[in-house]
C-alpha cells in the first residue's frame, strides 16, 4: 500500500536529490580536472626530458629549449585555466537547470528576509502600541444653564 505523500515531503525529497546530483557533478567534475592535471604534468615532464636529450645531443641549443620549455608551460597554465573556467560555467547552468540556487540567489533571499522581518517587527510594535495605550479621553461635563442673577429682597416697611 502506497503512503499518501504531501508537497512538503515530495519538495524535501527533490532538494535533496538534487544536492546529492551536484555533490556527484562537482566530484566527477574534480576527478576529471585532477586528471587534466595529472595528464598536463606528465605531458610537461616527458617533453622537458625530450628537448634536454636534443640539447644533449647538440640538436637544439640550451636557450631554445628553455624558451620552449617557458612556452609549453604558459600554454599549460592556460589551458588549464580556460578548462576550469568552461567547466565552472557548466557547473553553474547544469545547477540552475535543476533549480539549485547560487550564492547570490541565497543571498538576495537572506536580505529580503531581513527586511521583511524588520518591517514585521515595525507593524507588530505599532499595532501593540495601539492596543496597549489608548488616547486618553477628555470628558468635559455639560454645563447647566446658568440662574439669572438673584435680585435683593425686596424691602420690608419699616426698616430703614
Amino acid at each position: 500500500m502506497k503512503e499518501k505523500r504531501d508537497m512538503s515531503t515530495m519538495m524535501k525529497d527533490v532538494g535533496k536529490h538534487g544536492r546529492a546530483a551536484a555533490r556527484s557533478m562537482a566530484d566527477l567534475t574534480r576527478t576529471v580536472l585532477m586528471s587534466g592535471v595529472g595528464v598536463a604534468g606528465l605531458a610537461l615532464d616527458e617533453a622537458k626530458a625530450f628537448l634536454d636529450k636534443l640539447v644533449e645531443r647538440g640538436e637544439i641549443a640550451e636557450k631554445d629549449a628553455r624558451k620552449l620549455m617557458a612556452d609549453l608551460t604558459q600554454r599549460s597554465k592556460d589551458q588549464a585555466e580556460q578548462a576550469l573556467a568552461d567547466t565552472e560555467r557548466q557547473v553553474m547552468d547544469a545547477l540552475g537547470h535543476l533549480g539549485v540556487p547560487t550564492k547570490n540567489d541565497v543571498a538576495e533571499l537572506n536580505a529580503k528576509m531581513s527586511l521583511l522581518a524588520t518591517k514585521l517587527d515595525e507593524l507588530i510594535a505599532s499595532r501593540a502600541a495601539k492596543t496597549a495605550a489608548p488616547a486618553p479621553q477628555t470628558v468635559i461635563p455639560p454645563q447647566a444653564p446658568e440662574a439669572p442673577a438673584a435680585s435683593p429682597p425686596p424691602a420690608t416697611p419699616g426698616e430703614g
